[in-house]
């Protein structure tokens, strides 16, 4: 990738990461074990990410079934 392509994509990532961010504070995170928090914010952040040119969803095993968050 050139210079302005990764610059271009820096801050997709940036503004995906503050969007998810402010999503997620206005909907609330609240599980029993603060280790989970990531699996909760994950949909955040995927949805604002595929707003964007970035692609995002939740990985495949090996067992090709897709996980859930």
């Amino acid at each position: 990738l050139s210079v302005e392509e990764n610059k271009k994509s820096w801050e997709q990532l940036f503004y995906a990461d503050r969007i998810a961010g402010q999503n997620a504070y206005k909907k609330g995170i609240f599980t029993a074990r603060p280790n989970e928090a990531g699996n909760h914010i994950e949909a955040f952040v995927i949805e604002v990410s595929n707003k964007t040119s970035l692609k995002a969803g939740r990985p495949t095993p090996k067992r090709g079934k897709k996980k859930t968050g």
